[in-house]
């Protein structure tokens, strides 16, 4: 298979036009955008990206892993095309196929002389995939296939560095399947949620929470009979919760009480242990009487939102 040129229009952009990268980036669901759609994405969810897209979040701000990324990629880059021979190039602009009307692809670079693509990442030793042994994170592989059926390219090369631990490199082939799949579910995203404007309902991820918490709240009351239900089945869970805390309580103190006076504890095939912990705290009223001014430039308030729900005495 060839790249599919008649299909792919390139989009030039300027990277150093930050304003206008993200306004071209809210036109089409783009590689990091896809494990999200599927749910394979642990940092972020639907409801999310729908906001995302729609300009309804603030932006991210600029990381220390987000900017040592971007300015490793070059290096991560280097260390491909030392390790496979390979030269690559950069694309200077936006993929966009006519049959995905929804999609975009900013690749990282095109490998020179194949139809294919090389992705980058740079990831922390603390990240639980086993790279060493073959593993790719979903989020990665869903991203080079949606590269993949953007560009029309066959192949996608992955490079990952692993900060002070390892360099690892991997070779993703185009899968028809996969790639049918994933269009498929972000096209229906883009339709059921992008173009009519309506939200994905929330999935309890964090991610969904900040969306929740971003909106202006009026200090008004909304008229929602219809969701009994879901406060019902609230109650219900939190009650299972709560139980199920008891009862974990419960067995810790059993287990601590089968330790006697021991701090440390073998089982069959458990260990334990019941250690002291140091915990450093401030004296507030303390230090209150004795630096009053210092007391006052240091303190800063907080607000959040706290959700509590309760039957009305009519019905209870």
């Amino acid at each position: 298979m060839s790249e599919i040129k008649s299909k792919v229009i390139r989009i030039p952009y300027d990277p150093d036009d930050r304003d206008g990268w993200l306004e071209l980036r809210r036109k089409g669901l783009g590689g990091s955008d896809a494990a999200t759609v599927v749910g394979l994405n642990p940092f972020s969810s639907k409801l999310y990206l729908y906001a995302d897209k729609m300009g309804l979040m603030p932006e991210k701000e600029d990381s220390e892993a987000m900017r040592e990324g971007r300015e490793l990629e070059d290096y991560v880059a280097g260390r491909w095309s030392e390790a496979t021979g390979k030269k690559v190039q950069r694309v200077n602009a936006v993929l966009f196929n006519e049959k995905y009307q929804w999609g975009l692809a900013n690749l990282d670079r095109k490998v020179v002389g194949e139809p294919a693509l090389l992705e980058v990442k740079t990831t922390s030793a603390w990240n639980k995939t086993d790279f060493k042994n073959g593993e790719i994170p979903p989020q990665y592989y869903c991203q080079c296939q949606h590269y993949l059926a953007i560009s029309g390219y066959e192949r996608a090369y992955l490079a990952v560095l692993v900060l002070n631990t390892a360099f690892y490199t991997f070779v993703i082939d185009r899968d028809e399947k996969e790639i049918e799949a994933l269009m498929s579910a972000e096209r229906d995203f883009w339709e059921q949620h992008i173009i009519p404007k309506i939200p994905p309902a929330p999935d309890g991820s964090e991610s969904a929470m900040a969306v929740l918490d971003n909106k202006l709240f009026i200090d008004d009351v909304a008229l929602i009979p219809d969701t009994d239900p879901l406060f019902e089945e609230y109650e219900r869970i939190s009650g299972i919760i709560k139980s199920y805390e008891e009862d974990k309580d419960e067995l810790k103190q059993q287990i601590i009480a089968k330790m006697g006076d021991k701090a440390r504890a073998q089982a069959q095939t458990w260990s334990a242990s019941y250690l002291p912990q140091e915990r450093t705290t401030i004296d507030k009223d303390k230090l209150l009487r004795a630096y009053p001014q210092a007391f006052g430039d240091c303190v800063k308030t907080s607000t959040y939102r706290t959700f509590r729900a309760k039957k009305n005495k009519a019905q209870a």
